[in-house]
């Protein structure tokens, strides 16, 4: 009996062996030097869009103004995808859980969005100094529900941000 069950388990957990292996094998790892990593700004950003994020292995965190010292948002960040494309500008696939997300100004002052998940396309220009994005509310993630283009004309859904000088 007891080398029936064996013989049994043995192939069905090679199997799951082999299934975890291959999915893990798909899943990027990051660089500690990403090209998205560091400290963004954009005086000129809308209110809707943070004037200053630093961006770092496994979160960010988003500022209203350049000079504040505590986030208005900030949550974790996994890089999903990355590739280069034939003008050397790097892009991205990214996921966010905001695990602190208020409203700092406008007319949704205060609104809490702690909890949202967010899926993202960026790029990084090829010179290293401009990083565009646009992202997506899901309700779950999903590989079919990023963005497919940056669109620089929905302001709610896109913002651009120049590396800072450290």
């Amino acid at each position: 009996m007891r080398t029936r069950t064996l013989l049994f388990c043995a192939p069905a957990i090679l199997l799951f062996m082999i299934v975890l292996k291959t999915n893990a094998q798909d899943k990027y790892v990051p660089k500690a030097n990403e090209e998205l990593y560091g400290t963004w700004t954009n005086e000129n950003a809308s209110t809707m869009q943070p004037k200053k994020s630093i961006n770092f292995p496994g979160g960010y965190k988003a500022y209203e103004k350049i000079t504040d010292t505590s986030p208005f948002e900030e949550g974790t960040e996994q890089i999903a995808e990355k590739w280069t494309d034939s003008e050397g500008n790097v892009w991205y696939k990214i996921i966010n859980v905001i695990t602190l997300g208020i409203v700092p100004s406008g007319p949704y002052k205060g609104y809490d969005y702690k909890g949202w998940k967010i899926q993202c396309l960026q790029k990084v220009s090829n010179s290293g100094t401009v990083r565009e994005w646009t992202w997506v509310q899901v309700p779950a993630f999903d590989p079919s529900l990023y963005p497919t283009k940056i669109d620089p004309t929905d302001s709610q859904h896109y913002a651009i941000v120049y590396r800072a000088k450290e």
